[in-house]
C-alpha cells in the first residue's frame, strides 16, 4: 500500500505532538485529565481565584473539567 499525504490540523498536530518544556526544576505539559483534581485542589481556593479575571469562586467541578476538556485541543 503507497504512502499517502497527509494534512494535519493544528489541533491534530498538538495532539500527536504535545508542548513539553524541561527545566532543571520544572516541566511544563498540556494539562491532562487526570491532573483534575490537583487543579481543583489548587483553582478552588479565594485567593486563587481573585487573580485568575474570569475564573468563578466557588469553583464548580464541571467548569475546571470543561476547561481541562477544551485545552486539550490547544495544546495547553
Amino acid at each position: 500500500m503507497p504512502l499517502k499525504k497527509i494534512i494535519l490540523t493544528p489541533e491534530q498536530w498538538a495532539a500527536l505532538n504535545p508542548l513539553c518544556l524541561t527545566r532543571q526544576k520544572t516541566k511544563l505539559r498540556p494539562i491532562a485529565a487526570s491532573d483534575y483534581q490537583p487543579a481543583y485542589d489548587v483553582f478552588s481556593l479565594e485567593c486563587v481565584t481573585k487573580n485568575l479575571a474570569y475564573w468563578p469562586h466557588p469553583l464548580p467541578s464541571e467548569y475546571l473539567k470543561n476547561k481541562i476538556a477544551k485545552s486539550r485541543w490547544k495544546n495547553g
